[in-house]
């Protein structure tokens, strides 16, 4: 097994009402629930953060394919919008790759 190269640790306290923080408190937040689900809709909602999280790793996992298979230039790359295909993934749900031919 490969050595660890990064580790973070979040506590998130009075669960869907309450907060979260990380360990190196970059992170520190409150929750609530949506309105659609009969909160406040005050605050973020871990729907929300789990959302995020997953579409900036997906949208990463895309990228470095990309330019593994050397598709895309850096240039390229750089110049994609941040509702590229994140925003295609947590909108629809998820995400099916084009066909090969």
């Amino acid at each position: 097994m490969p050595d660890t190269v990064y580790s973070t640790k979040v506590s998130a306290t009075g669960g869907r009402h309450g907060t979260i923080r990380s360990d190196d408190g970059l992170l520190d937040l409150k929750l609530a629930l949506p309105k659609t689900l009969g909160g406040k809709g005050d605050a973020t909602n871990p729907e929300q953060l789990f959302a995020g999280g997953y579409a900036a790793c997906f949208e990463n996992a895309l990228l470095h394919v990309a330019a593994r298979l050397a598709t895309i230039s850096p240039m390229a790359m750089s110049k994609l919008s941040p509702r590229s295909a994140s925003a295609a993934t947590t909108r629809a749900g998820s995400f099916y790759p084009p066909r090969s031919p």
